[in-house]
């Protein structure tokens, strides 16, 4: 039976937290077969936590929160008083919201990056290039807000910050419909040609 992962059944609710307060704290005296038990009670919690913040539970984000338990296992104090199921729920929580939102900046980094250096030598002296045909009707297929985004950044050289308060939106806002418009104009009809 999995312990941390029921809600309003209050009794057993109650017997699994002072099971695993006191598997945890035999744990933390050495006793390895506790460590494997609550790693085991624990993965249903884990599982759900990867589908949770990442939509999908795959072995590496699995295996990242199992180390993170065992972390959790070596550094609980039980003469602290704490519960240990209620600090296990929140710590792992904590765990892998910080990792998707390290994921998503890196991710937008490596986005802008890719962007930056693919026009990085465009930046208002491409007069032929940015000003051909084919483009101004590429940007014309795009949304408004992803259009006005692409011709501050790509055509008037401001950067995203500049364009986000130009525009008056987030910096995370404009650089997402900079990242769209750039895979719109990628994707469509005119990147084919």
């Amino acid at each position: 039976m999995n312990f941390c992962n029921q809600e309003g059944k209050s009794a057993v609710v109650e017997q699994e937290h002072l099971e695993a307060q006191r598997l945890a704290e035999l744990a933390c005296e050495g006793c390895k077969d506790s460590t494997y038990e609550l790693i085991e009670r624990f993965t249903p919690l884990l599982k759900g936590k990867c589908r949770q913040y990442f939509g999908v539970v795959d072995e590496d984000l699995l295996q990242d929160g199992i180390v993170r338990l065992l972390e959790l296992i070596r550094d609980f104090e039980p003469q602290r008083g704490a519960n240990f199921c209620g600090y296990a729920k929140y710590m792992i929580s904590t765990f892998y919201w910080n990792l998707k939102r390290k994921r998503m900046a890196e991710e937008s980094r490596h986005a802008e990056t890719d962007v930056s250096d693919e026009h990085s030598g465009c930046l208002g002296t491409c007069d032929d290039e940015i000003a051909g045909v084919e483009t101004r009707m590429a940007l014309e297929t795009l949304p408004a807000a992803q259009r006005d985004v692409i011709e501050l950044i790509y055509m008037q050289g401001l950067s995203t910050d500049e364009t986000a308060k130009r525009l008056g939106i987030s910096y995370s806002y404009a650089s997402k419909l900079s990242r769209r418009a750039i895979m719109t104009l990628r994707d469509g009809e005119f990147a084919r040609n």
